[in-house]
């Protein structure tokens, strides 16, 4: 934030009506590499009141890469990154390292949201990432909807995927929240039944 506020400064000065100051490209390069670092840590810039103020993108990608293993939050960040566009391969290992975390608390997500629980294991096994499901030769796992759709398309649903993924992950981190806030509860009342 600081030294993208120190780059806001020099860009009025050299912008500035009348001024003799002169700069090339570099100064503008600057520029899209902050936008980058930034955007990799899940970072985005904003004007406001002549200040640039650098605050988290996307929290829900935060708080999702807060919970889970160091490695996988890396890839939960990445995941949104532009230099990820397009590329199904590095999104699809990503979306299966999620899957292997939810798994084993599988259950436990039924019992918290059924909907959601059967729609991300439903996206995992017919949307071509478990299962290669655009196989014409093995008709237990082919799925015309799937093997038809282009590859904008296929990137669209594992983007979907990807926020109902963060969302059972929220979900499943809240339990313990939730234990919390109603002994807190039983307390309270308990006080004022006693009081």
């Amino acid at each position: 934030e600081l030294v993208y506020n120190f780059w806001s400064l020099a860009h009025k000065e050299l912008t500035r009506e009348g001024t003799n100051l002169k700069w090339d490209g570099h100064f503008y390069h600057l520029q899209d590499v902050m936008e980058d670092c930034l955007q990799k840590y899940n970072h985005k810039a904003y004007e406001c009141d002549d200040r640039i103020l650098v605050i988290e993108d996307k929290p829900e990608v935060t708080a999702v890469a807060e919970i889970v293993e160091h490695s996988l939050a890396i890839d939960v960040i990445r995941y949104n990154h532009h230099s990820l566009k397009g590329e199904l391969d590095a999104k699809k290992s990503i979306l299966l390292a999620l899957g292997t975390e939810l798994e084993p608390r599988r259950r436990e997500l039924q019992a918290l949201n059924k909907q959601l629980s059967e729609d991300v294991f439903f996206m995992l096994n017919n949307v071509n990432l478990r299962h290669n499901n655009c196989n014409e030769s093995d008709a237990s796992k082919y799925k015309e909807t799937v093997a038809q759709m282009t590859s904008d398309q296929l990137e669209e649903w594992y983007d979907e995927l990807y926020q109902m993924m963060l969302l059972a992950i929220l979900l499943l981190d809240n339990v313990d929240r939730t234990k919390k806030v109603k002994e807190l509860k039983e307390k309270i009342i308990g006080d004022a039944t006693n009081g």
